[in-house]
C-alpha cells in the first residue's frame, strides 16, 4: 500500500534534487527518487611496488628469486623493473636513487609462520617481532635494500 501523503514530497524532493545535481546520478523513477552511487568495487591486490638503490638490479633478482625463491615474470616491464609471483600477487622492483628504510610494507599471509621464520634463519635473514594482534601471529623481515615485509598466519 503506498502512502499517497508521501507522494507530492517525493516529486518536491526529487524536483530540488534534480535542479541541484544535473550530473543525472539523480533522477525521477516512478515518482521516486533512484540514485546511482558511484564506487571502486575492490577485486584483488594484483602487485606490490618496492625499490632497489640505484644499481642494485642483480642484487635485488638474485635475492628474491635465488634467496627467497620467487618466481621470476620475465619480459620488458615499465622503468625496467623486476617482476616476481608472490601467490596470487606481483612483487614489481625498481631502482630508484635514496631508498631510505621506513616502516611502510606489504603483508603476505602464509601458510606456517614457524617454517618462514626457520627459512629465513636460515637463509641468514633477521626476524622482528611486533606486538600481538588477536587471531593472528606474525613476523617482519627486510630484504638487503631496507624494504620491509610482514607475514601474517591466521589462527584456525
Amino acid at each position: 500500500m503506498v502512502n499517497q501523503s508521501a507522494g507530492p514530497a517525493i516529486v518536491k524532493i526529487a524536483s530540488y534534487n534534480l535542479r541541484n545535481y544535473p550530473d543525472q546520478s539523480q533522477f525521477l523513477y516512478f515518482g521516486f527518487i533512484k540514485q546511482f552511487v558511484h564506487m571502486i568495487t575492490f577485486k584483488r591486490l594484483d602487485h606490490v611496488l618496492i625499490t632497489a638503490p640505484e644499481g642494485k638490479r642483480a642484487e635485488a633478482q638474485d635475492f628474491y628469486g635465488a634467496v627467497l625463491g620467487l618466481t621470476e615474470i620475465p619480459g620488458q616491464h615499465p622503468k625496467a623493473a623486476i617482476w616476481f609471483r608472490i601467490g596470487d600477487v606481483e612483487l614489481h622492483i625498481t631502482e630508484e636513487a635514496g631508498n631510505d628504510p621506513s616502516d611502510r610494507h606489504p603483508a603476505f599471509e602464509i601458510v606456517d609462520l614457524n617454517d618462514a621464520k626457520q627459512f629465513l634463519a636460515e637463509k641468514n635473514i633477521d626476524v622482528q617481532y611486533a606486538s600481538e594482534i588477536p587471531g593472528r601471529q606474525r613476523c617482519f623481515f627486510r630484504d638487503p635494500f631496507g624494504n620491509r615485509f610482514e607475514l601474517i598466519e591466521f589462527n584456525a
